[in-house]
């Protein structure tokens, strides 16, 4: 049986994130993906040709700058992108809809305050998600784009994936957790999940050397991929738990990043973020192969990943670095040393595998550990001993030349010296953290002030809900340095920061 190995590279987009999709459509036969990034082009990528002997892709223009957040099904292609109001000359973060394969531009379905992450459509195609770094998804009904499904998270949204069904939506974000949102029935409360799990760690805005968490649904819907910090565990749809993980044990300390699943819906592949790519059967959990994608030496971050449309045994996957690269004969496991021992472990029906693996780490170490230090922790002689008192209870005498007869953790018991109190950094309700590139100054009833941050400029964006009030305002930000403000009906206030001998403005 072949080994597995890497074709040459080849250059797309730009560096940074890039997302790779296919036809979503159940019936489809096209031979043919297409990738995007944030240069503003979509490749369209012919696996008879461009793939494999190196011809010319098709490129589209799309607009200025694109999302990395594309979505095909059938003659419809979504992508998240940034337009023109041309009457208020202001950007929009937006999710179109275009044609294919001649990619007419159509009315966008979406709109988000800030940039879209995530895009996928249904099997049916009926159904259109997206994800955005404004914390929020939308699920959009093509039958009815009017009417829409709002949910809400604690961190931008890493990947979104609708259920076969069409009764579930599973969603990543980097607060952490995963979720599973209903798409049928009153779905009043847009911040009510299903069903949370914490199964990352927490990180602030999007981040190319960070996990991208892309999740899967297995082909019938009964289950759903998840990958995570050293496995890709996988969630029963029946009671949202985990029954079984896919690991490797020399991949143990690596967090894995992007799964995706072959469309026979008998092959699981999952990339981590140090460049290895493992391909298991998902009926037996046997590992087929693990490959390791190295480029000039280095290992290279996986930014998307995808099964060759046309070859049972490839698959197809970008790295941040501006690349594309195709792993051959990656079903091989005549490879693999002790292929059959890296098969997937069983979780019990009664594991409260949620409560631990939310624990942080410190504490996951102190529940297993066993060794007498452990014992010792629960002795309550021990623990009077280490506060300075006898068995007895009597407070032990404390020799002030020096000397204690106490232990010398006491001594970390006394009131240290006094010291100024610090004052904190100023704050609005309503806005988000400073650390986001772009951020809310403030988002109340009245309206929003968003502050855009890069490399060559700072601008601020300022409007109200209702436009009769005053229309859109865009404030140049590079001199002022605003970072703090609000709003009312009345009046917009801006401050910056200021130094004591200079008053703040």
């Amino acid at each position: 049986m072949p080994r597995p190995e890497f074709s040459e590279a080849r250059f797309l987009h730009s560096a940074g994130f890039i997302q790779l999709c296919r036809d979503a459509a159940a019936e489809s036969s096209d031979k043919r993906f297409l990738s995007c990034g944030t240069d503003g082009d979509v490749w369209v990528w012919d696996t008879a040709s461009s793939l494999e002997e190196g011809d010319d892709v098709d490129h589209k223009r799309i607009s200025d700058r694109t999302h990395h957040a594309i979505a095909w099904h059938g003659a419809d292609i979504y992508i998240g992108h940034t337009a023109i109001d041309f009457a208020t000359n202001i950007e929009k973060q937006v999710v179109g809809r275009m044609t294919f394969p001649d990619f007419t531009s159509e009315s966008p379905i979406a709109n988000f305050s800030l940039d879209v992450s995530t895009l996928d459509v249904s099997k049916s195609g009926r159904l259109v998600a997206a994800g955005a770094t404004d914390f929020t998804i939308k699920c959009i009904d093509r039958t009815d784009v009017n009417e829409y499904k709002r949910f809400e998270c604690e961190g931008p949204i890493l990947c979104v994936v609708i259920d076969p069904k069409e009764e579930f939506l599973a969603s990543s974000s980097t607060d952490g957790f995963f979720r599973i949102w209903a798409l049928t029935g009153d779905v009043s409360d847009g911040r009510q999940s299903v069903k949370a799990i914490k199964l990352l760690p927490h990180f602030g805005d999007l981040d190319i050397k960070k996990t991208r968490a892309q999740m899967c649904w297995t082909k019938d819907g009964s289950f759903v991929a998840v990958p995570c910090a050293g496995k890709v565990v996988l969630i029963e749809r029946a009671t949202w738990a985990q029954k079984r993980t896919f690991t490797v044990q020399a991949l143990a300390n690596e967090t894995f990043s992007i799964s995706t699943l072959s469309s026979c819906g008998q092959y699981l592949a999952a990339s981590t973020l140090e460049g290895h790519i493992c391909v298991w059967d998902i009926n037996s959990g046997q590992l087929l192969s693990s490959s390791h994608y190295r480029r000039d030496g280095q290992a290279k971050t996986i930014s998307s990943m995808t099964w060759h449309p046309a070859i049972k045994d490839q698959l197809v996957f970008c790295d941040i670095d501006e690349h594309m690269c195709s792993l051959m004969h990656c079903l091989s496991s005549s490879d693999v040393p002790e292929a059959a021992s890296h098969r997937a472990s069983l979780l019990e029906e009664d594991d409260d595998i949620d409560d631990f693996i939310g624990q942080p780490l410190r504490k996951r170490s102190a529940l297993l550990d066993d060794d007498e230090d452990s014992k010792a922790s629960a002795d309550l002689g021990a623990i009077k001993a280490r506060f300075g008192f006898s068995q007895d209870g009597v407070q032990l005498p404390v020799d002030f030349s020096g000397q204690s007869t106490r232990p010398s953790a006491v001594s970390s018991l006394l009131a240290p010296a006094w010291r100024p109190p610090t004052l904190p950094k100023a704050f609005v309700s309503g806005s988000t953290p400073t650390n986001l590139s772009q951020r809310y100054l403030k988002w109340n009833d009245v309206g929003v002030i968003r502050m855009f941050n890069t490399d060559d400029e700072s601008s601020i964006e300022i409007e109200f809900h209702d436009v009769s009030i005053h229309p859109a305002i865009a404030i140049d930000n590079s001199d002022t340095n605003y970072t703090i403000g609000d709003m009312s009906a009345e009046a917009v206030v801006l401050a910056a920061p200021g130094i004591i001998e200079e008053k703040c403005r």
